[in-house]
């Protein structure tokens, strides 16, 4: 028993922390950092460039955001951050920031977007340095940047760290280059190098010693953290959020589950009691494994970023589907061993202690009243109170199953057996099947914003998912039949081939995706008013008239359009280039069609200052795209 808890606490650790490091899967923001030189003479002056590459379309937010009105209260926009340490023979100053730039953005989904200020395309931060006069060397600086990357949703926040290395060397040059990257910099910097570093007497409040605020339902108070008295009510208040936990819509539908695991021990009051203490303490375990990975993380410091993880999130779904599934007797058709321990029936202890983790995770997505605050406010502390404070909202959620656990005599009018026992079951079987449906669906959504071009395809994973299924229960089959060596090794080698092609076709056409969707990243959308004002700024325009009922374009877009040579030509300074979408008889690209005297497809134009005329082919070619591209341009 020991020992399976133990490999349960070990598999959710590292579930959770392996989500934490691998980071997201897209490229939303690219990071860099590097000096100006690599040689600084000792007194000498130089700086470190932050760099941020943002994917069109996506932002990070200022190092403080103005956040509208209308969107107080509904959402805390994560600040960029730039924190610099070095070794001795280094001073740095404060950040340079760059204006923020305002767009308009639909944050609520409401159709009344706010106009914000964020960072977006191409960011470039600076950092002076001083180097001491008694410096020699080589010497590091770690640049640390945290950022939440947003497009028409927020990722979780991220720190990328990066070293940059100083020789310091006599002959070096005292004074900066003529870097163009650093052209934004301002010299004026040098002098704020050292100031304000030392606490001074007087100065801001730290974290731990500022007051925290909590607002629940409209009623508000304030809390002074500071001080044996002010940590005991922190404390409390944690348990307090802890035990609402379970009130919240993610955890409720599952209550009923283990008050009727409790009842299956019938008058054995001690078995009711070990089973209740050992499902307690399945929560209590993982919100102190939350609790080490937040006081030991500088990136993730909210709970609920584990539902920004989309296979930590499917996972669960699928986890949560299983034991649906064993509840309406689906196991009983004689599975392999190890879908049983899955199953993990919660009246048994490994089941409980399972269950209960189980019960904590599900409160993930759920930001109960007054946990939040006070779980936000420790993720900032210490070490030691981070523990302390998620310890206590552990015990304050598994505090119900405690005290049923101790009265199981409230539980006695819950049937044990008999059809309405088994109707109660069935029931919450079929619920277990709506909370897997909601966790698997948050999976794919998240999935399809950090991997756009995965939305299309998510069918044929779906099908390739059911295909092995089919061809692992054939080979769990097949080894227990009787027959020869031969026609066995057959039947499975023909079964795991069915799997490898099902999970390989999804893989091609995912692969394609991701390539078309590269490619839209370079075309835009057909608008007539942006195509006249693309004229008449004087720039290259290129029209690509596809639908997605023509072959003939799809495969001219796959082999053509997709060409490396291709797609640098359409990149260049002053090109635009427009995807005329004719799938629709609606399509306002018809009349551009007609325009150009043609009246169908496949088609590419070419019009720019360099040409008299239009250039179009409806069977162009790489060379005939990057040449007309190159004279339209002169």
């Amino acid at each position: 028993m020991p020992h399976a808890i133990g490999r349960w606490v070990a598999l959710l650790l590292a579930l959770a922390v392996g989500s934490i490091a691998s980071g997201q899967g897209l490229s939303a923001v690219v990071t860099g950092a590097r000096a100006d030189r690599a040689e600084v003479a000792p007194g000498g002056q130089t700086a470190i460039a932050i760099t941020l590459t943002l994917s069109p379309g996506w932002h990070v937010n200022t190092n403080s955001p103005q956040i509208p009105e209308a969107w107080k209260g509904e959402w805390d926009a994560i600040p960029t951050e730039v924190t610099v340490e070095g070794a001795a023979g280094l001073k740095f100053g404060p950040v340079q920031w760059p204006a923020a730039h305002e767009i308009e953005w639909d944050l609520m989904g409401d159709g009344n977007p706010q106009r914000f200020g964020v960072y977006e395309g191409n960011v470039v931060l600076f950092v002076p340095v001083l180097v001491e006069p008694g410096a020699g060397g080589e010497l590091a600086a770690k640049v640390s940047v945290t950022y939440q990357a947003c497009e028409k949703q927020c990722l979780p926040p991220t720190t990328d760290t990066h070293e940059v290395k100083f020789r310091v060397a006599a002959g070096a040059p005292a004074a900066m280059g003529s870097d163009p990257l650093f052209a934004a910099f301002d010299p004026k910097g040098f002098a704020l190098v050292g100031a304000g570093v030392e606490p001074q007497a007087g100065g801001a409040e730290s974290a731990a010693d500022r007051a925290i605020v909590f607002d629940v339902f409209g009623w508000s108070f304030t809390l002074d953290p500071r001080g044996p008295v002010g940590l005991v009510l922190v404390v409390l208040i944690a348990l307090a959020g802890g035990l609402i936990m379970n009130l919240t819509p993610c955890v409720l539908p599952v209550i009923p589950l283990k008050v009727m695991s409790l009842t299956k021990a019938g008058g054995e009051r001690s078995r009711v009691l070990l089973l209740g203490m050992v499902m307690a303490a399945g929560v209590v375990a993982f919100w102190a494994g939350m609790g080490v990975i937040v006081a030991a993380s500088t990136s993730f410091k909210s709970v609920s970023q584990i539902m920004g993880y989309w296979y930590v999130t499917l996972g669960i779904g699928v986890f949560i589907a299983l034991m649906g599934a064993g509840m309406l007797g689906a196991f009983a058709v004689g599975l392999p061993e190890w879908v049983y321990n899955i199953q993990a029936g919660h009246d048994s202890l490994k089941g409980s202690f399972v269950f209960g983790i189980l019960t904590a995770v599900l409160a993930a997505p759920c930001v109960a009243p007054l946990w939040g605050t006070v779980a936000g406010w420790a993720a900032f502390q210490p070490p030691w109170v981070t523990l302390l404070v998620f310890g206590a909202g552990g015990v304050g959620m598994a505090l119900p199953y405690f005290v049923l656990a101790l009265k199981p005599e409230w539980l006695s009018r819950v049937p044990r057996t008999g059809p309405a026992s088994d109707l109660l079951k069935q029931v919450m079987g079929l619920l277990m099947f709506a909370v897997a449906a909601f966790f698997v669906g948050s999976a794919f959504l998240t999935l399809s914003v950090e991997r756009p071009w995965v939305a299309g395809q998510l069918h044929w994973w779906v099908v390739a998912g059911l295909v092995g299924v089919a061809a692992v229960w054939a080979v769990t089959r097949t080894l227990r039949l009787k027959g020869s060596g031969v026609g066995r090794a057959l039947v499975i080698a023909a079964s795991l081939l069915l799997a490898a092609g099902g999970f390989a076709w999804a893989e091609r056409n995912t692969s394609e995706a991701r390539e078309q969707w590269s490619s839209a990243r370079i075309w835009r959308e057909y608008d007539p008013g942006e195509y006249e004002r693309a004229k008449r700024e004087g720039r290259v325009v290129v029209l690509d008239f596809t639908a997605n009922w023509c072959f003939n374009c799809r495969t001219l877009e796959n082999t053509v359009l997709s060409q490396v040579s291709v797609k640098d030509a359409l990149r260049a300074p002053g090109v635009v280039a427009f995807k005329v979408d004719l799938s629709s008889q609606a399509a306002p690209g018809w009349a551009k069609l007609h325009d150009l005297g043609e009246v169908g497809i496949p088609l590419l134009s070419i019009e720019g200052p360099g040409l008299e005329g239009v250039l179009k082919s409806s069977a162009y070619t790489p060379g005939w795209v990057v040449e007309g591209v190159g004279k339209a341009s002169k």
